[in-house]
Formats: structure tokens, sequence, C-alpha cells
């Protein structure tokens, strides 16, 4: 249940973070690999392994278009960087080939499934850290319009 929940706020969380990255960045087709593994994030947590054929389906995606934009985000990233990004996108689709061949080297379901995982969060990792543009430029899209709208959600911030 815990998981279920928590990987249906990742692919929605994610949906909003792809909503803001295609807004910064302008690169449609990542933003469409982005968001197939955003949606298929949330079917997985919708669909629990007891759902069968389902829950295989939008698992597939998730790993499947996970691994492709860490291939295809290698333009955002400098080099030796980006290199790391296609590799890790790389081994994850070949951990889900293995996967999907029953070849688990001992690993289990779950050990193959993670090798698969492992990869991608890797890369969305080294992303954040080596972003080519600084955090609060990735957010001054209008600059005071955004902080405005912000402060229409949550209230204004409390005057020191």
């Amino acid at each position: 249940m815990v998981f279920n929940v928590s990987i249906f706020i990742l692919g929605l969380l994610s949906i909003i973070g792809t909503y803001f990255f295609q807004r910064a960045f302008n690169l449609k087709s990542i933003t469409i690999l982005l968001t197939i593994t955003a949606v298929a994030a949330m079917g997985v947590g919708i669909f629990t392994e007891k759902s069968g054929p389902m829950h295989m389906f939008t698992s597939f995606f998730v790993f499947l278009f996970g691994g492709l934009s860490a291939i295809f985000s290698c333009r955002l990233m400098k080099h030796p960087f980006s290199i790391i990004g296609i590799l890790l996108g790389l081994m994850s689709l070949l951990a889900l080939i293995l996967y999907i061949g029953n070849f688990y080297f001992g690993l289990g379901v779950g050990g193959m499934e993670r090798m698969i995982v492992y990869q991608i969060m890797i890369f969305f990792e080294q992303c954040e850290l080596k972003s080519p543009r600084p955090v609060h430029n990735f957010f001054n899209f209008r600059g005071i319009e955004f902080y405005e709208g912000i402060s229409r959600w949550f209230g204004s911030p409390p005057v020191a």
C-alpha cells in the first residue's frame, strides 16, 4: 500500500516537474519521454502486482521510457556527464532485455527490477547535481510573476 501510493505520487510530481522542464528547456522529444514515464509510474501505483497484465504493461513503460529519457537527455549535460547518462540509459535497457528474457543472474525478479531502475535513478540524480542551468534561473521563467503565483497559492511569506 505504501509503495503504491508513493509511486503514484512520484508519477504525479514527475508530471509537474516535466511541465517546468518543458518551460525551461523547450525540448519536446525529452518532454514526451518523461511524460510517458511519469504517467506509466502513476499506472504502476494504480495497478498493483495483483492486477497482472496491466501492472506488467505500465512497469514496462516506466522501465523502457525511463532508460530512453536518460539516453536522449544527453543534450542537456556537458561532457563527460553526457556519456555517463548514455551509458546509464543503455545499462538500464540492457537490464530490461535480460529481465524480459528471464535472465536474473541469481538476483531474482525484484533484484533485476532494481538493476533497471537504479541506473535511471542515478542518472536523474546526476542531472540534478550537474544541471547546466542554476536552480534559481530554472524556476525564474517570468521573474516576479512566478513568485506572485506561488504567493497566491501559499500566501505571502512573513515579513522579518
